[in-house]
Parts: structure tokens; C-alpha cells; sequence
């Protein structure tokens, strides 16, 4: 959304938007409230798509056809820059022709209210119909929310989508689970990044989405007290990330790392600190979205489930293998004995299990202990060669990186 008028095209409405927005990013720099942001984005939003709707689509077909916020507008989280995804959902199979002209005004209006607009139409039938080119819109209609139109059509059809997502949720789980594991691999399965992109990178604002739809397919609740402050956090990251370069960017390099740190509305420090901080989010939102991809795959087909029962009987008298994740039998040894660390490094560098993320908060308890460890006068080369020289060392080095422990070493 640009804070600017355009008074060619929109006129008045163009001018009280601009003035709206203008006001919105003002307060948001001031105090860094971004949950008040959101929600002032969101329902200026609303009020601009609902009046559009009402005067081009609604005329056409008053009955049998809605309009719907999906995505971030729909949760109502709407960053000023992020596109505004608009569902035009309808009952009847063929009005194509009928909202064609309707459809173009409806666009051009929030065009011209400079909103940056990724709307759909779409029928009933189409969006109940499981494809592998619709996923993306099941997962975008997961977060649907009504704004105008026929209401009762709108209430016929979550009652038919509740029915879908019990049918279908396993798929849509399996395909959600594919793609992030796909995501965290171009990553390097780490959140700890020089310049991390608060919306793509592992620990960011999208694991924080996945594990919720996750959750959510799987009739689970998210349990974790820390996760609403880590999602405040790195939500208004973002949002200053985009007013800073008025446009939808999301990559917090040291530029911005120094700029967010010196809001009014930043912790005390340096950017260091500041980025120490933003780990410790970031940290809890992987740990979240790692614990959702565990709770999708338990119910997967019985030949991986023989594979991942054969590679837990690689477990040993310090460490267990339970779902293709390393624990530490005993959590309070590593702080009690640092040398365990390396031998945990030796057991995921040879069996290519990783850590899980219990264990790698284990790890980061004991980060004195293991610090106090490495500044002794012992060599550290033969333990640390023997771990490099391993079919699977990367995997080993990325525990130590997880769990805060690699500077010490």
C-alpha cells in the first residue's frame, strides 16, 4: 500500500486513504505497536474492498456470490506493503460472462486506491476440488474471512470446507511439510543468517504460519507460551523493514539491522544485541514449526515408519532416536559434562540424524559450561577432526550453530 493520493483517479476516497495510511506509519515508528498496526491496515483495507465490491460485483450477482480476505488480509495481518489477497468466490459454475465487466471495475478500483491487489474468482465446486495446482489456494482459503456479499452462501460453503479439510487435511499436510522442508534446505536448516529474510528463513514469519495450518490439520492447539511474543517480534521486523524501503522487502540486512536498533521502539544496545534478540525469536518459531512437521508425519505410510523404527535402534546409552531426532537421555549431562557435546557432534556427524529441538535447547543451557570447556588447555583439534571427518559433519556443525553453542567453540 503506498501512503500516497491519487487525486486523478480516486479522488476524495484516494486522499482519505493516503492521509490514513500516512497516520498508520507514523504510529507504528513512534511505538512499535504492530498489532495496532495490523489492525488499522486491515480495516482500512476492508472498508476500501468492501465499497468497491458493493458497487461493481454485488449489482451483477446479488445473490450466490461473496467476497473473501485469504492469506495475511484474511488473519487479518496485513504488512503496509504485502499484496491483499481478495477471494471472489461464487456458487453458480458459469458467471464468467455476467462478472467479467464487474470483475474489471471491481480491480481497477482498488488499483486506483493504490492497494497491491492478488485477487481470484472462483467457484464453490473449484475450490472443494483437491488438485496439486489448487493447494496453494486451499491453504490461502485456511485463513478465509468474510467481508461481503451473500452471507448465507458464505456460511453453505465453510460448512462444505469443514467437511474438505477433514477428507483432505493429511494431503494438504503432507504437501505443506514438503515444501518448508524444501525451504529449510535452501537455508541450510539454520536460522542463525548474517542478513536473514524475516519472511522466507527458517524461523521466520512463514514457519510461524506453517506450524499454525499444521496444528490446525492436524486437530492439534499450540501449546508454546513464548510463541506469541516471538511472532510480535518478528512481525514488526517486518513491518518496519517494509515502511523503511516502501516496498515488500523483507531481507534485514546490516543496514537495517543498525536502523531498527536505533527505533524508539528498540531494545537498549547495539545491533549485536539487537540481532542476539531477534536469534531468540527466530530460535522459538523453528523450534515450533520442526515440532509441527513431527506431529504431520505421524501418519505416514508404514514402510517409512519401518525405516525411521530401524534407525531408532541406533540409539545408545547417552542418546535416543525417536522420530528421526537425536535426544540426550540425561538433559542436565551436558552442563554437567561438556565433553558430551562433542560426543553428540560424533553421533549425528555419523548417522545423518539431527538434533531434536529439545535437545538443542539442552545444548544452549549448558552454553557456559561448554564455553568453560573450550577455554581450557586441552587440544580441541583431534575431537573437532575426528566430527569433520564424518559422512554427515555438516549436520553436526548446524547443532552447534542452533544452539548458540558455535562461538564458544
Amino acid at each position: 500500500m503506498d501512503d500516497g493520493a491519487d487525486a486523478s483517479s480516486g479522488g476524495a476516497k484516494n486522499a482519505l486513504s493516503g492521509a490514513v495510511w500516512g497516520q498508520i506509519e507514523r504510529e507504528f515508528l513512534s511505538t512499535g505497536d504492530v498489532v495496532r498496526a495490523h489492525k488499522a491496515l486491515t480495516q482500512a483495507t476492508d472498508e476500501i474492498a468492501v465499497e468497491a465490491y458493493r458497487a461493481s460485483i454485488e449489482p451483477a450477482v446479488p445473490r450466490g456470490a461473496m467476497l473473501v480476505a485469504c492469506g495475511a488480509f484474511g488473519r487479518g495481518e496485513l504488512s503496509p506493503y504485502s499484496s491483499v489477497e481478495l477471494l471472489v468466490l461464487v456458487e453458480a459454475e458459469s458467471p464468467w460472462i455476467s462478472l467479467r465487466d464487474p470483475i474489471a471495475e471491481f480491480a481497477r478500483s482498488l488499483w486506483d486506491a493504490r492497494l497491491r491487489l492478488n485477487h481470484m474468482i472462483r467457484t464453490v465446486s473449484e475450490c472443494l476440488e483437491f488438485r496439486e495446482r489448487n493447494i496453494d489456494l486451499s491453504v490461502s482459503i485456511m485463513d478465509a474471512r468474510f467481508l461481503a456479499g451473500d452471507r448465507d452462501a458464505f456460511a453453505r460453503f465453510t460448512n462444505k470446507w469443514t467437511v474438505y479439510l477433514g477428507c483432505q487435511g493429511p494431503k494438504l499436510s503432507q504437501h505443506l511439510a514438503g515444501l518448508t522442508k524444501v525451504r529449510h534446505a535452501k537455508y541450510h536448516g539454520t536460522f542463525r543468517h548474517r542478513e536473514p529474510d524475516v519472511q522466507e528463513t527458517p524461523g521466520g514469519l512463514r514457519d510461524l504460519n506453517v506450524a499454525g495450518w499444521l496444528h490446525r490439520l492436524a486437530g492439534a492447539r499450540i501449546e508454546s507460551p513464548l510463541l506469541p511474543e516471538a511472532a510480535a517480534f518478528l512481525s514488526t521486523v517486518r513491518c518496519f523493514l517494509q515502511y523503511r524501503a516502501a516496498a515488500d522487502r523483507n531481507l534485514l540486512t546490516s543496514e537495517a539491522q543498525e536502523a531498527i536498533a536505533a527505533q524508539p521502539f528498540g531494545l537498549p544496545g547495539t545491533s549485536r544485541d539487537w540481532m542476539r534478540r531477534y536469534f531468540e525469536h527466530a530460535g522459538i518459531v523453528f523450534d515450533e514449526v520442526r515440532s509441527a512437521l513431527d506431529l504431520s508425519g505421524k501418519t505416514e505410510p508404514s514402510l517409512v515408519g519401518n525405516l525411521r523404527d530401524r534407525r531408532s535402534r541406533r540409539s545408545d546409552s547417552e542418546f535416543a532416536v525417536s522420530r528421526e531426532r537425536v535426544f540426550v537421555r540425561n538433559p542436565s549431562q551436558p552442563a554437567e559434562d561438556a565433553a558430551v557435546v562433542f560426543r553428540l557432534l560424533e553421533f549425528i556427524g555419523r548417522h545423518g540424524i539431527p538434533a531434536a529441538p529439545a535437545t538443542e535447547r539442552c545444548l544452549a543451557g549448558a552454553f557456559a559450561a561448554f564455553a568453560s570447556y573450550c577455554a581450557a588447555t586441552k587440544p580441541l583439534w583431534p575431537d573437532l577432526k575426528n566430527v569433520l571427518s564424518l559422512p554427515h559433519a555438516s549436520l553436526a556443525l548446524r547443532t552447534l550453530q542452533n544452539s548458540g553453542l558455535m562461538p564458544a567453540l
